[in-house]
C-alpha cells in the first residue's frame, strides 16, 4: 500500500494502512519491521510523510546511536568524538560493520582507529584519563605514562616514517586495554591505535585486505564505501595487490564468513561500480552524527590537520584477474587516479571506461 497522503473533499489528511499499522502496533512489531530494512530503506521511508519520518527517526537515532555505540568503550563518548575531530582521526575495521549492521559492538574485539603521528600525542592523553593502559609488545601491560608519551613524539624520526610506512603505510600499532564493567563477558575492553603517514581514508582504501572492511566513521559521520556488497549481498571481494596464492585461506576470510559472510575470488563480474568514485559518492551509504555538541564544535574548528579531505577524496576501481598455478583469481585493485591513468596498461585502462 503507498504512504502517500489521502485527503478527504475536505483536505483532511487520512491515514495510509502502513501509518496506521505502525501507530497501532505493538512497539515489538513496529521494530521487527524495522529491523528487516536497511539505513537507505528507512530513509526513503520516512520521506514519505510527516508522521512516518516521526516514527521512523526515533528509530534510526537509537539503531545508529554512535554515542550509544562508542559507550561500550568509553566513559565519555563526546570527549572521544571530540578527539577524533581534533586528530582527522577515523575508525575501521570489525566493529564499523556492526555498527552498519544495527548490531551491538562485537565482544572482545577491539576498536581499531587510524590516525596520523601527529594525532598520537592527544589519543595517548585521552585514553589515558578514560583508565586506559597501554599493552607493549610484549604482552604486559605498561602503565608508564611519560615513557609512553615519549615513544609517541618520537615517532616522526623512526625508520618507518622516513619510508611512508613502508608497504603498508604503518608506522606502529598501540594497543590499550582497560578493565570492563562487571558483569560483563569478556575481562577488558581494547582499543589500537594504528599510526599511519597518510590521511586515513587513503590509508583505509588503499590497504585494506576486502572491500567489506571500507567502511569507517569520524566524529560526524559514517560512510561505507561498497554498502551494496557488503550489507545487502553480505559478499566480500578481494582488495589486495598480493599474490592470492594456490591455496588461498588468509585468518580474515574464515573470520567474516564465520560472521555469515561470503568471501568470493573467483566471480568474473564483481558487481561493483568500477572506474572514478569518490568516497561519498551516490553509491556509499552516509549515516549522519549529531555534532552540536560545543566540544565537538571546537576541536573540528582547530583540527591539526585541518579539513578532513572526505568529501573529494578519489579513487579509480578495476576488477583484475590474476593467474596462480592454473587457477583464475580476481580482486578489485584501487589506484588514485592519475597514477592509475598513468601508469596502467591500454588495455586495463579500457576494460574500465
Amino acid at each position: 500500500m503507498p504512504c502517500s497522503l489521502h485527503r478527504n473533499g475536505r483536505g483532511r489528511r487520512f491515514l495510509s494502512l502502513l501509518e496506521r499499522f505502525l501507530i497501532e502496533a505493538k512497539d515489538w512489531d513496529a521494530i521487527s519491521l524495522y529491523d528487516r530494512l536497511h539505513w537507505p530503506d528507512l530513509t526513503r521511508l520516512s520521506a514519505a510523510s510527516r508522521l512516518l519520518h516521526h516514527l521512523v527517526r526515533s528509530y534510526k537515532e537509537t539503531i545508529w546511536n554512535i554515542d550509544i555505540f562508542a559507550a561500550e568503550w568509553f566513559d565519555n563518548p563526546i570527549e572521544f568524538r571530540a578527539i577524533l575531530a581534533l586528530t582527522g582521526a577515523l575508525v575501521a575495521g570489525s566493529q564499523v560493520v556492526q555498527f552498519f549492521d544495527g548490531h551491538q559492538p562485537l565482544n572482545g574485539t577491539p576498536l581499531d582507529v587510524v590516525t596520523r603521528v601527529g594525532g598520537v600525542p592527544g589519543f595517548i592523553v585521552f585514553l589515558e584519563e578514560e583508565g586506559y593502559e597501554k599493552v607493549p609488545v610484549g604482552g604486559e601491560v605498561n602503565s608508564d605514562a611519560e615513557s609512553t608519551m615519549a615513544s609517541a613524539f618520537a615517532m616522526s624520526s623512526t625508520i618507518q616514517f622516513q619510508e611512508r610506512g613502508r608497504i603498508n603505510g604503518i608506522v606502529d600499532v598501540l594497543e590499550y586495554v582497560k578493565p570492563r564493567i562487571p558483569g560483563r563477558y569478556a575481562e577488558v575492553v581494547r582499543i589500537q591505535i594504528i599510526v599511519v603517514t597518510q590521511n586515513p581514508v587513503e590509508h583505509i582504501l588503499m590497504n585494506y585486505h576486502s572491500t567489506g572492511v571500507m567502511n569507517f566513521f569520524s566524529h560526524s559521520e559514517a560512510v561505507s564505501f561498497f554498502p551494496a556488497t557488503t550489507f545487502l549481498s553480505r559478499l566480500f571481494l578481494p582488495s589486495s595487490r598480493a599474490d592470492l596464492g594456490y591455496e588461498w585461506n588468509p585468518p580474515w576470510k574464515w573470520k567474516y564468513e564465520r560472521r555469515g559472510f561470503q568471501v568470493d575470488a573467483e566471480r568474473v563480474h564483481p558487481g561493483l561500480r568500477l572506474g572514478l568514485r569518490t568516497v561519498k559518492d551516490k553509491y556509499s551509504w552516509v549515516i549522519p552524527f549529531n555534532v552540536s555538541p560545543r566540544r565537538i564544535k571546537e576541536e573540528e574548528e582547530r583540527s591539526i590537520y585541518g579539513p578532513s579531505g572526505i568529501d573529494t577524496y578519489q579513487v579509480d576501481l578495476t576488477w583484475i584477474a590474476e593467474d596462480t598455478y592454473g587457477l583464475k583469481r580476481w580482486h578489485l585493485a584501487i589506484y588514485e587516479p592519475y597514477v592509475f591513468w598513468y601508469l596502467a596498461p591500454l588495455y586495463v585502462r579500457s576494460s574500465s571506461s
